[in-house]
Parts: structure tokens; C-alpha cells; sequence
């Protein structure tokens, strides 16, 4: 039985594998950012389902940064600390706590509680800008020829 989660990410970039950006890709990798950091692999032209329990690939829960960030699954260092749209919230926090005079405090009337990542994204849209500093390494987890990010609305 595959895990629901990998079903999801599965599906949202299968349409692609069969019909679009990875059609005919031997070997890809397709990322999705969202909440979480999401994806699937394609090696030699199928998608990997995983092994002992079909969860595919955690690559949100790939540890980028050794002794890192705090993840939420509870190790450190995960990407999804990283480049989740959780983590571009928590960095918008503290971006604005160093900053009172950004657009963002008035985006969310003054009440960090209520910093999301409309309001975030809005922000970005109308020029606020966030400093964000990543240590991410160079080794690479396996080479492929194609990496798929999409970009959701």
C-alpha cells in the first residue's frame, strides 16, 4: 500500500512525467514547495515508489544542514526547515522583528500571529524583500537530467 502523502506528490507532478515539462525524462526529480517540501524521482524512465513502506522519496525531510534548523518531524537540519513556505513564514517573523519599519507590520496589523504566507507572498509582490541566508551544501543526493520545480498559484 503507498503512503497518502507520496500519492499526493506523486500526482502532482505525474501529469508532467506523461504529458508535459518531464515527458520522456529517463531520470528527474520534481520538487514541490508548499507547506512542506514535497516531490517525487524518476530513475531509468519510472517513478521510484520507495521500499519498505512505499513512501518514495522524504526529500523535505533530507537533512541539508547538519545540526541545522529545528524541523517539525523533529531532527534537525531537514530542508523543509529550510525552503518550506513554514519556514519563509518564520523567516518573515524574524525579518520583521529586526525591522519596524517594513510593510509587512502593516500588512498584518501590527500582530505577528497573524503573518501567513498570503501575507508574505502579497509582501514580496509589492517590493518587500527578505534577506534570507541559506548554508546549503554541495554534495548531491544522485545527478539527474532534469530537476522540475512548478510554480503554483
Amino acid at each position: 500500500m503507498l503512503n497518502r502523502k507520496f500519492i499526493k506528490d506523486i500526482n502532482e507532478f505525474y501529469g508532467e512525467y506523461q504529458a508535459g515539462a518531464l515527458q520522456g525524462a529517463n531520470h528527474a526529480l520534481a520538487i514541490t514547495l508548499g507547506t512542506g517540501v514535497g516531490g517525487g524521482v524518476i530513475i531509468d524512465g519510472h517513478i521510484f515508489a520507495g521500499g519498505i513502506n512505499c513512501s518514495g522519496t522524504e526529500l523535505g525531510h533530507t537533512v541539508i544542514v547538519s545540526g541545522g534548523r529545528q524541523c517539525t518531524c523533529g531532527r534537525r537540519g531537514c530542508w523543509e526547515a529550510y525552503a518550506s513556505a513554514t519556514a519563509l513564514i518564520r523567516q518573515a517573523k524574524r525579518a520583521m522583528k529586526n525591522d519596524e519599519g517594513s510593510k509587512l507590520w502593516l500588512m498584518c496589523e501590527g500582530d505577528l500571529e497573524k503573518v501567513d504566507g498570503k501575507i508574505v507572498f502579497d509582501g514580496l509582490e509589492i517590493g518587500v524583500y527578505l534577506a534570507v541566508k541559506t548554508e546549503l551544501g554541495s554534495d548531491y543526493l544522485f545527478d539527474p537530467s532534469l530537476v522540475f520545480l512548478p510554480y503554483g498559484s
